[in-house]
């Protein structure tokens, strides 16, 4: 995937989801229902929970945000977040004077639809590199 591609997709996954402050993903605040462990609650969380910036782009290019225990070392796809995260922080600097993604997202005066507007305005001023 494109940055541009990842960002569009990473708009569409906190449209639909939600978005998340002060973490990749919202924890489960629900008790073990049903017989649910609390593994299972966190898979189901990291697929399907309001997320932050960071966390819908990680969403967009694996499907669920990357857990530090159990996360993927697959070359290309930590190629796309790195180049995505990198191009959308600059973007952000260049066009909005925002120096700082996480502080951004974290902010409690970024709203969910701020957020949104940015990551595809984003996605539509991406070019390819000319190398």
């Amino acid at each position: 995937m494109t940055p541009g591609e990842v960002l569009r997709a990473a708009a569409n996954i906190i449209e639909c989801h939600g978005h998340n402050k002060g973490s990749a993903f919202a924890y489960p605040r629900m008790r073990r229902a049903g017989g649910a462990t609390w593994e299972q609650l966190i898979e189901d969380a990291v697929a399907q929970a309001p997320v932050s910036v960071e966390g819908a782009m990680e969403r967009a290019i694996w499907g669920k945000v990357q857990r530090f225990d159990s996360f993927r070392f697959e070359t290309e796809k930590l190629a796309e977040l790195i180049e995505t995260r990198s191009y959308f922080g600059d973007w952000l600097i260049w066009t909005h004077g925002i120096t700082n993604l996480i502080e951004w997202n974290d902010d409690p005066d970024t709203t969910s639809e701020a957020v949104t507007l940015l990551l595809r305005k984003a996605a539509d001023d991406w070019t390819e590199p000319p190398f």
